[in-house]
């Protein structure tokens, strides 16, 4: 192929591709109106005309430096920002699989404990109920804490409120609860269910 048919192709390929972007009509028309402006003003176009043949080149360097810099920096960012995540991960990998594996031993220390103390207590509360007089069933009891009904709570209350109580009952109220007597600043008494 000579050279002169490769310069052919080139420029038919350029005017594809620039008529493909920039429509013939738009062309002439831009074409015709940079004629009427030589032709009214040359001076001015002659100055327009030797300004961006002389700066035209130093714009395009700066725009294409400036432009390889930021995809450049863009990139070097990217594979900076990729290589630490991945020593992070690197490191929170394991630190996850360990904590992980503590938060799992202390559970079962828990739940062992825990199981243990039950059985333990239950086996205690046994022994007692075998050596105390036997009111109760064996069967009716049971290893589980139980909390006293609220008809054996005991009621605080103002000093004076309960004192004027123990006063209308004689004086004895405390003493037939089976409460401490009374004393100054605080009282209490036994509330019983009705």
């Amino acid at each position: 192929m000579a050279v002169s048919e490769v310069a052919a192709d080139l420029f038919g390929l350029t005017k594809r591709q620039v008529d493909r972007l920039v429509p013939v009509e738009t062309r002439e028309k831009a074409y015709a109106q940079t004629k009427d402006f030589a032709l009214a003003r040359p001076l001015l176009f002659s100055f327009i005309l030797s300004l961006t043949a002389f700066t035209l080149i130093p714009l395009l360097l700066f725009i294409c430096f400036t432009g390889s810099t930021f995809l450049f920096a863009a990139g070097a960012a990217l594979v900076f920002s990729l290589f630490w995540t991945g020593v992070a991960l690197a490191i929170l990998v394991p630190t996850l699989f360990i904590t992980g594996a503590i938060a799992f031993c202390v559970w079962a220390w828990a739940i062992v404990s825990f199981l243990a103390v039950r059985w333990a207590f239950g086996v205690l509360q046994g022994l007692a109920v075998d050596h105390a007089p036997k009111r109760q069933s064996q069967s009716s009891l049971s290893p589980v804490l139980t909390i006293p009904s609220p008809s054996s709570w005991t009621k605080i209350g103002p000093d004076d409120q309960i004192k004027g109580r123990d006063e209308k009952r004689g004086g004895e109220a405390s003493a037939e609860a089976g409460m401490p007597p009374h004393k100054h600043g605080f009282a209490y008494e036994s509330v019983t269910a009705s």
